[in-house]
């Protein structure tokens, strides 16, 4: 052990400096490339391997304060009796995430019964205009026209250019300066009226594992076997009315390819309501851990270069298995306890890379030091 201190640390620290160099360069290029399929994001669809793992071996609790009402199957003019029957099993709030864009489809009693209710949340559809590069108005519910003093708030995701950070907690500033807020953010201030988003945009993400969200059907409103489990499930609750089944209205997310843009607002509004956004852990501490694991594989090697090859392919074959096992593991502890998401494949890339570099490296130095010794004899 003696021989090893006093012979290879300057080895140790000229074979550590070549690794770690070239890891970190591959590290600056990949956030220098602003079009890098490694970059991070905050998008619906970040944490996926994760997020999918998870999902595959845990059962969900119930979200309980949150149900959802799909539309789908409701008839128009059954609408008003279906929003007067939510309020009266005692909605705290009540989500309406239908746009009407036929005016056949508004009837007189529809506009009495939203207009009479304090607590429906009505929505509003943003775009994103590509020559001014701004969020501004989309076409608006023909059904705004007849309502005054409404609660609104935007039921749109705009795209990732317009907001790279977590699209659905925020408040949405459209083109003519007005300000309006969030499905999520309106309808979970109405349960949680201190509510207060932190400024700091990098440390927000849809927790898409909290909860599952209960759903009413149409049909369970009116069954009077079981009128008062649904009013338990709707009574002092967030309701949300909108479509499932719309193809047109789905977004890729870390758990579903194609997840209904109510459901999205149902995730949102749990992470918010139960305070566990999602953070990033940064990639310092990715960079870190590559730091130490070239650390040790550098280490290693001097430690077995008296070794035979088998011996030593062995050993650096279970350090980096180890190593890799270690951040697959830890970052799903991290995630599913913590509500801390590292970004996987930029992790994983960086440490295949430094790994590659290293053999590379060994090898290379090896074959200078073998051809060295060969010329001498």
């Amino acid at each position: 052990m003696k021989k090893f201190i006093s012979n290879r640390w300057g080895d140790f620290a000229i074979n550590f400096t070549v690794v770690i160099t070239f890891t970190l360069a591959l590290s600056w290029l990949l956030d220098y490339d602003p079009y890098s399929l490694f970059e991070g994001t905050s998008d619906f669809n970040s944490g996926d391997y994760y997020d999918r793992v998870y999902h595959h071996n845990h059962t969900l609790p119930l979200d309980t304060n949150i149900t959802i009402v799909p539309a789908d199957n409701i008839p128009n003019d059954r609408l008003p009796d279906v929003l007067r029957r939510i309020a009266g099993f005692g909605a705290k709030a009540i989500g309406f995430d239908l746009i009407f864009r036929n005016e056949s489809s508004i009837t007189d009693e529809l506009i009495d019964v939203i207009d009479s209710l304090p607590q429906i949340v009505m929505p509003v559809s943003l775009t994103y205009d590509r020559e001014s590069g701004k969020v501004c108005h989309d076409e608006h519910s023909l059904l705004d026209e007849y309502l005054d003093g409404k609660i609104f708030a935007t039921v749109t995701f705009p795209p990732r250019s317009v907001m790279s950070y977590q699209r659905e907690f925020y408040i949405k500033v459209p083109d003519d300066g007005d300000s309006i807020g969030s499905f999520a953010f309106v309808l979970a201030r109405m349960i949680k009226p201190d509510l207060v988003i932190p400024n700091d945009r990098n440390i927000e993400n849809i927790n898409f594992n909290i909860s599952e969200v209960d759903t009413t059907g149409y049909n369970e409103l009116y069954d009077s076997a079981i009128e008062e489990n649904i009013k338990r499930r709707i009574f002092d609750k967030i309701v949300l009315v909108g479509e499932i089944h719309n193809g047109y209205d789905v977004h890729p997310t870390a758990v579903d390819d194609e997840m209904p843009g109510i459901k999205i607002h149902a995730a949102a509004i749990s992470t918010l309501l139960s305070n566990r956004p999602l953070k990033p852990l940064g990639k310092t501490w990715t960079i870190i851990f590559i730091i130490v694991c070239v650390a040790v594989v550098t280490i290693a090697d001097a430690y077995f270069a008296d070794k035979d090859d088998f011996r030593k392919g062995i050993a650096f074959l279970g350090i980096k298995g180890v190593f890799l096992v270690l951040m697959l593991v830890g970052g799903y502890a991290l995630y599913i306890y913590c509500g801390v998401r590292s970004d996987f494949t930029y992790s994983i890339t960086l440490f295949l890379f430094s790994m590659m570099i290293a053999d590379l490296w060994f090898g290379f130095r090896n074959y200078l030091t073998d051809r060295k010794q060969n010329k001498k004899k």
